[in-house]
């Protein structure tokens, strides 16, 4: 039987890949080598050239969003600017006709102090730099007393470690409120709107003004600065109680915590017509006594273990103590009040005058509010 036909090598007797055959593989080989090679670069060079063009898309959007955000500030902080100088302007021109028309000279009229402090001479920066280290002072301050007061059985006018801080941040508030307000007289009108309620609204009405002046700042700048903050930052309050001795109102501000001691000055006692805090700890919250209150309110008072503990007060009331002040008195409701009774404070308004008093009173705003403004439009993207 003849044997099955065996396959045939192509490259010859041995079945060895002639020469011919082995350059081809190799071409081949080499060409496929280089073609992946090829295709690897470009591929690399794709993917370079589209991490290119995305940093420079991420770039230009994140150039115009930090632009579009300063042009935000910078056009806030240049209309308070173009406010300030226009109100400077103004002012400028009055005092130097006031001078003229008194026989004073014009540098004397210009240097009167009408910026009611904060700066006038300095930029809004520095102002606000200068105000920011004081309030860091007096917050450091604030919290040392606050923590000594806490210590069992202390009575902090007579302890001397106690003396000596509450003294420390006395000398420090003040410096903080001649910086923000100026070395000057102030008074805060408190705007009322009456209820239905009390008998005389049908004949004068739902408004009524009290005109509160501050005590010497220099004698309880604690109180003193800390209600000229509770009317610069108001937003909402009412009379809520009536009683026999005082008219009590709640205060809504910025200000949220009482005061850090019960300051208080036998030179400014509570006195009928005078201001002072409610609670012990003082404040936020106020009111005005309508009787003389020294022995209800004054050292001693509310309160056993310390007979020289008093509330804190701030100021006597100059303006409506005869007429607006027994309205809210006429409530037909003793103690506290129901919200149809309420007398709301709808706005407080501080004013400043020289301090011998002898001046016109002025809104406190203007040049030196608007620096303050000013800067913190100015610091507030560098948070």
């Amino acid at each position: 039987m003849p044997s099955p036909l065996k396959p045939r090598h192509s490259g010859g007797r041995s079945g060895r890949p002639n020469d011919t055959t082995t350059v081809l593989l190799s071409t081949a080989e080499s060409y496929d080598k280089n073609e992946k090679a090829n295709r690897n670069r470009r591929k690399e060079k794709s993917q370079f050239r589209f991490l290119i063009v995305l940093i420079i898309v991420l770039s230009v959007v994140l150039f115009y969003l930090s632009s579009t955000k300063n042009i935000s500030w910078g056009s806030k902080a240049s209309t308070i600017q173009k406010k300030m100088e226009h109100g400077a302007s103004i002012r400028h021109g009055a005092k130097k006709a006031t001078a003229k028309k008194e026989g004073e000279e014009s540098s004397d009229s210009s240097s009167s102090g009408d910026s009611a402090g904060n700066g006038h001479d300095h930029g809004a920066w520095e102002n606000l730099l200068a105000d920011k280290k004081l309030v860091r002072k007096v917050r450091s301050l604030d919290a040392k007393v606050r923590t000594h007061k806490k210590k069992p059985n202390m009575i902090m006018e007579t302890d001397p470690e106690g003396l000596k801080l509450t003294k420390e941040l006395q000398q420090w508030t003040y410096k903080l409120f001649t910086q923000r307000y100026g070395p000057y007289k102030f008074r805060v009108i408190l705007d009322l709107e009456f209820p239905e309620s009390i008998p005389d609204f049908a004949e004068k009405g739902p408004k009524g003004q009290v005109t509160i002046q501050m005590a010497s700042a220099s004698l309880i700048p604690c109180s003193v600065f800390n209600f000229l903050e509770i009317a610069r930052t108001w937003h909402s309050g009412s009379f809520h109680r009536n009683a026999n001795h005082v008219l009590q109102a709640a205060a809504h501000s910025d200000v949220k915590k009482s005061m850090p001691f019960q300051e208080y000055s036998p030179e400014h006692a509570h006195k009928k017509g005078t201001a002072g805090y409610a609670g012990r700890p003082s404040g936020p919250g106020f009111y005005i006594s309508i009787m003389d209150n020294s022995v209800n309110h004054g050292p001693g008072s509310q309160q056993h273990h310390n007979p020289h503990e008093a509330d804190a007060n701030f100021g006597d009331v100059v303006e409506g103590f005869t007429d607006v002040v027994p309205r809210i008195h006429s409530v037909p409701q003793k103690g506290w009040l129901d919200n149809k009774n309420k007398i709301q404070i709808v706005k407080m308004t501080i004013v400043y005058n020289k301090e011998d008093g002898t001046g016109e009173w002025h809104e406190w705003g203007g040049e030196n509010k608007d620096k303050y403004e000013i800067a913190q439009a100015q610091d507030t993207p560098k948070k």
